[in-house]
């Protein structure tokens, strides 16, 4: 606590004082008794007998001014001296009071103090970790580096971060999730001397959170399932229609024709849903690229004003800074869309649309679920003039299939398509509304730069060619589309049920063989497994990968960084082009 202590500042000046007032008495004294000795006592005898008296009697008048001066200053110190012991008592008991971490720590992390909490909470002992480094002892390595290039930068700068949160290690190795206030420690010329914080441990807090979010989460699997199931099954009774009526049609080629086209809106929808479905699980496959908010929401604003109606007066409030962001486009564009036609909806009468963009600061910053944003966002903020919502209906906004609109006009998944598009973009999505007022719908999405640009890859216009591609795919179905599409274009298939059969084809055929299509996710031999045998055998082969799983499947088995991967159902035309613009990219 040696770095804390104040110095007493009245009493360092007194030691000052008495030299001061010893000196200006001295002088007074001398020059006046001299002076009237000189004036009264003309014999040099009694002179000298009078100076003797005189130098006594100085003696005397400043031992007691001394004495006087001194015990004041003594007085005084000791004074000050309890205040700041009876201050540093108090601090020291509010320390091991208070129920959070009290730990101080110089300019280079090494502790300085810590309370009985952290003691208590860690298990190690004061004498064990006074003097320690606070990041090697308690800061898990995977984040070390960035909190400790944190750290080092505040005490630089004089600017820590105020508030943060992460996890520390206890000495048994258990992670405790804790939430800080910092503030930086100054001596008497305001040189920065280290870091005092407060810490809370909110792990039990946020395990019950999760609880409670996982409970609502089975209420709105509940309701998610009831909407999957009635909106499948009336796509799956067009296309079951359809086809059923195209058999009998095949005849009549307009009427045919007419079904198809039926039948293909139809598989649409169901793609468009499960889409919906894996943005708000944000499992979606996404292709971020650097893209300019501004550039899309004024791109899509003569769009957006055929959504929103002649009645419905769309305004632009476009900051002047640049708006880069990492994500994907046509995602983005959907949740602009989403958001303007909710609004349309909440101005039966007509109104104002405002849609606005600013760049800012975000140091601390903690959302309603909880996380932490830290660092430079781009808002984007689409604010109406509408009916407002309800304090407890915005709190189920983002649910699926959760929808204040009249039964019939809305299907719910907007709004958490939209939350599960951004969250999957490391952005946030929030709220702000009164019945009456209008709705304020805000997006953060971080600001990009363009290091973080990604090169899109070139599609070219021709996609039949003559080569020879091994097609791995479990579902029968599937398998004979997939070759049927492939063959109507020029390839050579060679289809394969799965693992096992695609090694034995490859085997006999691999001199052929230029391209090989596997399914991730298969019984017996994944997609992962197959590409190793393969590529044992011919390790140039081209590769790509397909699957209708959502992504964090495929990363648990582990799809090749180097390798092509496209999603089901898949896109006729994005499907071909991948082929032939993979197979023209080799000599």
């Amino acid at each position: 606590m040696e770095s804390l202590k104040p110095e007493p500042q009245a009493p360092r000046s007194i030691p000052g004082k008495i030299v001061a007032v010893y000196a200006i008495v001295s002088c007074l004294w001398i020059f006046f008794s001299d002076t009237l000795v000189e004036i009264v006592v003309k014999d040099p005898h009694i002179m000298a007998r009078i100076a003797i008296i005189k130098g006594f009697a100085f003696i005397l008048v400043t031992s007691a001014l001394l004495f006087f001066l001194i015990r004041r200053y003594v007085t005084n110190l000791k004074h000050a001296h309890e205040i700041h012991r009876e201050s540093e008592r108090r601090f020291r008991e509010l320390m091991e009071r208070v129920h959070m971490i009290a730990l101080m720590l110089d300019t280079n992390g090494t502790i300085t103090f810590c309370n009985d909490f952290l003691l208590d909470l860690t298990g190690w002992s004061r004498d064990e970790l006074l003097g320690k480094n606070w990041f090697d002892t308690f800061v898990p390595s995977d984040i070390r580096e960035r909190l400790l290039a944190m750290f080092q930068q505040g005490i630089v700068s004089g600017d820590i971060p105020i508030h943060h949160e992460n996890v520390i290690l206890t000495r048994a190795g258990d992670e405790c999730l804790i939430v800080w206030d910092n503030t930086l420690l100054r001596d008497v010329q305001g040189a920065t001397t280290g870091m005092a914080s407060l810490g809370m441990d909110v792990t039990k807090h946020r395990s019950m959170e999760a609880q409670l979010l996982h409970s609502q989460k089975m209420e709105s699997i509940g309701t998610l399932a009831g909407g999957v199931a009635h909106d499948f099954n009336n796509i799956l009774t067009v296309i079951i229609n359809c086809a059923e009526m195209l058999r009998n049609k095949l005849t009549d080629r307009d009427r045919a024709l007419l079904l198809t086209d039926q039948i293909l809106g139809a598989s649409q929808r169901a793609a468009q849903l499960t889409s919906g479905l894996l943005a708000f699980s944000r499992k979606q496959q996404i292709v971020p690229r650097l893209i300019d908010l501004n550039e899309v929401v004024t791109q899509t604003h003569g769009f957006l004003e055929r959504i929103i109606g002649e009645d419905v007066e769309l305004k632009l409030a476009l900051c002047n800074h640049g708006t880069s962001v990492l994500a994907d486009r046509g995602q983005i564009e959907q949740v602009i869309m989403n958001l303007a036609s909710n609004a349309r909806d909440a101005m039966p009468q007509g109104g104002r649309l405002t849609i606005s963009t600013a760049v800012s600061r975000l140091d601390g910053h903690v959302f309603d679920d909880g996380s932490v944003a830290v660092g430079r966002y781009v808002l984007l903020t689409l604010t109406d003039t509408g009916v407002g919502i309800a304090k407890q209906e915005q709190e189920r906004i983002f649910e699926p299939f959760f929808t204040t609109k009249e039964v019939g006009r809305g299907t719910g998944l907007g709004l958490s398509m939209a939350y599960g598009i951004i969250r999957q973009h490391n952005g946030w999505i929030t709220v702000e509304s009164e019945v009456g007022g209008g709705s304020s719908f805000r997006i953060c999405l971080p600001l990009a730069t363009e290091k973080d640009s990604v090169d899109d890859i070139p599609v070219k216009p021709r996609c039949r060619g003559t080569e020879t591609i091994l097609l791995v795919e479990d579902d029968k179905l599937v398998l004979q589309a997939s070759k049927s599409m492939l063959e109507e274009n020029g390839y050579r298939v060679i289809p394969a049920r799965g693992g096992v059969e695609a090694v034995e084809l490859f085997r006999k055929e691999s001199d052929t063989i230029a391209l090989a299509i596997i399914d991730v996710v298969m019984p017996v031999m994944n997609g992962r497994q197959v590409y190793d045998e393969l590529t044992k055998l011919k390790p140039e082969l081209l590769v790509i990968f397909t699957s209708g799983y959502p992504l964090d499947a495929l990363d648990r088995i582990g799809v090749p960084l180097n390798c092509h991967f496209i999603g089901k159902p898949l896109d006729t035309e994005k499907f071909l082009h991948m082929v032939r613009n993979l197979l023209d990219s080799t000599p």
